[in-house]
C-alpha cells in the first residue's frame, strides 16, 4: 500500500524470516543538473518576457555589451536571474567595440568600459570566429580582463540547444537529461524562446530529482 511491502519466508510451513518495507518520500534519487543560458531575450514579446522572468527555475541570460543591453542587465537583477556577456563581432558600440586594429590603449580602455558597465555577470565567453579572437591583439586584450578578475571562455564549451522546430528541442533534451549521469552538471545554451517551451518538461524533470541549478562563475 502506498509503496509499502512485505517480504515473508517459509520453510516446511514456518515463517522463518519477515521484514516490512516502507517508503520514505523524503528519500530522493541522486541525479544530474542543468544550468540554462539564454539567449534572445530582445526578442520576446511582452508576455513571453513576464512568463521568463517570473520562471521559479534559475537562467542566465547571455548578450553582447551594448548601452541597450544595460536594460536586459537590469532586468536581470531586479528579477534576481544571473546574466553573462558574450564578445564578437556584434558589438558595433566604440566604447565597448574589441577592434583588431585599435591601438592597444584604445581596446584597453573598451575592456574597461565592459567590465564598468557589465561587472556582474557570472562569465564572459569569446566566439572563436570573431575577429578580435583569430587576431594578434587577443592576447592581450585576454590579460587586460584577466587584470580585472574577468576570464574569457570560450561560448564553443557549451552544450547547444537549437532548432527550428519545437518537437525537435524537446527531443533533444529529453536526450540531454536521459543521458545524464549521477552528480554530472551540463550547461545549456539555448534561446530564451525555447527555454519556454521546454517549461512543463523541465518542471517534470525536477519533480524525478534533477536540478536546474543557477549560472556562477565557477560552474564551467
Amino acid at each position: 500500500i502506498n509503496g509499502d511491502s512485505e517480504i515473508k519466508i517459509y520453510a516446511d510451513g514456518t515463517l522463518k524470516y519477515w521484514a516490512s518495507l516502507l517508503r520514505d518520500n523524503k528519500i530522493k534519487r541522486v541525479k544530474g543538473s542543468f544550468i540554462f543560458l539564454l539567449t534572445e531575450t530582445a526578442s520576446l514579446n511582452v508576455q513571453q518576457s513576464e512568463s521568463l522572468f517570473q520562471s521559479p527555475f534559475p537562467f542566465g541570460v547571455l548578450f553582447n555589451p551594448s548601452r541597450e543591453n544595460e536594460i536586459i542587465k537590469e532586468k536581470c537583477l531586479a528579477a534576481g536571474k544571473a546574466y553573462s556577456i558574450i564578445l564578437n563581432d556584434d558589438t558595433t558600440e566604440d566604447i565597448f567595440k574589441l577592434d583588431p586594429d585599435y591601438k592597444k590603449l584604445r581596446l584597453k580602455n573598451s575592456v574597461i568600459n565592459i567590465v564598468n558597465n557589465f561587472g556582474g555577470a557570472v562569465s564572459f565567453y569569446i566566439d572563436k570566429d570573431c575577429e578580435i579572437y583569430n587576431s594578434t591583439s587577443y592576447n592581450f586584450v585576454k590579460e587586460e580582463f584577466k587584470k580585472r578578475g574577468k576570464i574569457l571562455k570560450l561560448i564553443s564549451s557549451l552544450n547547444k540547444l537549437e532548432s527550428d522546430s519545437p518537437e525537435d528541442i524537446k527531443s533533444l533534451f529529453d536526450f540531454y537529461y536521459q543521458s545524464l549521469s549521477k552528480n554530472e552538471t551540463k550547461i545549456l545554451l539555448t534561446s530564451a524562446e525555447n527555454f519556454l517551451i521546454l517549461l512543463p518538461q523541465i518542471n517534470f524533470i525536477v519533480k524525478k530529482g534533477y536540478k536546474i541549478l543557477r549560472p556562477s562563475s565557477g560552474s564551467d
